[in-house]
């Protein structure tokens, strides 16, 4: 089914797709109020959107569009991946009352300076680049053109350009929390000017939640070693940061439907409802069983493409939407956990894919909330991972394939600030700050 047929069909059950929609918002809410931390929890957010998408298959089943065997297949799937969350999260159990001087982290200066310098460079270098060679993504008829440059260069600085963003970001949020030298502030809002405007270039409408989120897992992370009145201060700039980042979204829109204000709501309204296409080009007609599966490898690749036999392999999303609508398209849907599961396990397998998936978020949001030793490299890569795995269900090819080559350069950079750290430290003052309170 293509989305022009799919929203005529809106329009004229539009109260049943209300009532279906209503009743999927209530069930993530009773399902997951007990997880989230507050309304700026990403797993919240991304439940937020998941149940705009979860409502498309139920109501097209309503409609008796698609075939039983795929509703029971996505239903089930939804509750495996809940009860993995809720595995993988543990019991909330009241913590051991930690002393003032337990409380606060021991922050390794020269790791943060270390930090600072090497994402602001490599940030700049790989930045211009990619500009250079490219162009400004946000000006383009289709912003994830980059992935697919034609210079090998570029596109491995584009990824790398992704996995350092938020490390970038993370690490300028502990440097204004300790380094106090007016040129390390100076260093410090460079570097975050750098990142949110990197950010913005891409074009995406969500660009500015991402170092919103960041912010609100730093302060969320550091509580204990933090004041209350700095707490209360990160939660209004988080708020307002919010709104700012939803005007910045209206605007984008804005300029690029070119039809004002009302037409931009309408479109974000439109993308929100659309958050489950895939789940409208792969069901209805039976195209999800046209898609040629990924292998494990093409999963653990950080490209955008694998191969099989030299041929080269779509992600998922944009086999659907090719097979759906006749015609390729690098914005394509994301492919969400039921179908990757479907395509490459079948039924019950697919309930495993989904269970693991959700042990997987649930464990680490569980590490990243019971790790007592809250160190620069600890806070630096536990904080993006912890958001970039709410994203899992919504497109594990996409997500896992990200993650492999962030996780591998998370890692590499790691040990390069340790050893660097430790040879400066060997040769200068060691420079170890408590923040006071």
């Amino acid at each position: 089914m293509s989305i022009e047929i799919f929203y005529i069909l809106l329009v004229q059950q539009l109260g049943s797709y209300f009532v279906v929609l209503l009743g999927s918002g209530l069930f993530y809410f009773v399902a997951i109020r007990r997880l989230i931390w507050s309304a700026l929890d990403p797993l919240a957010i991304f439940f937020f959107f998941a149940a705009f998408a979860a409502a498309i298959p139920v109501f097209l089943y309503v409609q008796g569009l698609i075939e039983t065997r795929y509703f029971v297949g996505f239903a089930l799937s939804e509750l495996s991946l809940l009860a993995g969350i809720w595995i993988g999260s543990g019991r909330r159990t009241k913590q051991k009352a930690l002393s003032v001087a337990e409380q606060r982290p021991v922050i390794d200066a020269m790791q943060i300076k270390v930090l600072l310098l090497a994402t602001l460079l490599l940030l700049l270098f790989a930045q211009t680049y990619q500009l250079q060679v490219d162009g400004l993504a946000a000006l383009k008829e289709h912003r994830l053109e980059a992935y697919f440059s034609d210079d090998p260069v570029s596109r491995a600085a584009n990824k790398l350009i992704n996995a350092l963003r938020p490390i970038a970001f993370v690490v300028s949020l502990y440097a204004l929390m300790v380094l106090r030298q007016i040129k390390w502030r100076l260093a410090t809002i460079c570097n975050i000017a750098v990142v949110l405007l990197s950010y913005m270039m891409t074009g995406a409408k969500s660009s500015l939640l991402a170092p919103i989120l960041l912010g609100y897992l730093f302060v969320r992370f550091l509580r204990a070693s933090l004041s209350d009145s700095l707490v209360r201060m990160a939660r209004r700039v988080a708020l307002i940061s919010f709104c700012t980042a939803i005007g910045f979204s209206i605007l984008v829109v804005s300029l690029k439907v070119d039809r004002g204000f009302g037409s931009a709501l309408l479109f974000l309204g439109a993308r929100l409802i659309q958050g489950g296409d895939a789940f409208i080009s792969a069901y209805p007609n039976e195209i999800v069983d046209q898609v040629t599966p990924p292998s494990f490898i093409a999963l653990l690749s950080s490209s955008l493409s694998s191969s099989i036999d030299g041929q080269p392999v779509l992600p998922i999303g944009q086999q659907i939407f090719y097979k759906a609508n006749g015609f390729e398209n690098l914005e394509a849907p994301n492919a969400w956990h039921s179908i990757v599961g479907y395509l490459m396990f079948d039924f019950p397998g697919q309930l495993v894919f989904s269970l693991i998936i959700g042990l997987v978020m649930g464990g680490i949001r569980q590490v990243f909330t019971n790790t007592h030793e809250k160190g620069v490299l600890t806070g630096v890569f536990m904080i993006p991972l912890v958001l970039s795995i709410c994203s899992l269900p919504q497109d594990p090819q996409l997500i896992i394939g990200m993650l492999s080559g962030h996780i591998a350069c998370w890692l590499m950079l790691a040990f390069l600030v340790y050893a660097i750290a430790k040879f400066a430290e060997s040769t200068y003052e060691l420079t170890r700050i408590v923040p006071s309170q």
